[in-house]
């Protein structure tokens, strides 16, 4: 569930805004039909468990993740995950 930003102090805000970051990254993961395993390799983490610390409520994932961009390659259109900061 997403949080709104209404009325929010600064660090609410922040918090939010990564607890809603999170949700969304964990979302597009399962529209995708991939597991995290699957996954972390196409946000260039060597394993999964930086994008299960992003995906977890309870992290503050935006100040945690450094994106990495990555050129479109053969990856069939359904395991392309892009991301968008």
């Amino acid at each position: 569930m997403l949080i709104s930003y209404t009325n929010l102090k600064t660090e609410e805000f922040k918090r939010a805004m990564s607890m809603n970051f999170g949700a969304r990254m964990l979302e597009a993961r399962q529209l995708c039909g991939l597991e995290q395993i699957e996954a972390a390799p196409l946000f260039g983490f060597a394993n999964s468990s930086r994008l299960s610390k992003i995906e977890s409520p309870t992290h503050e994932s935006l100040a945690y993740i450094q994106p990495k961009v990555r050129k479109r390659s053969a990856v069939p259109h359904r395991q392309t995950l892009q991301v968008m900061i």
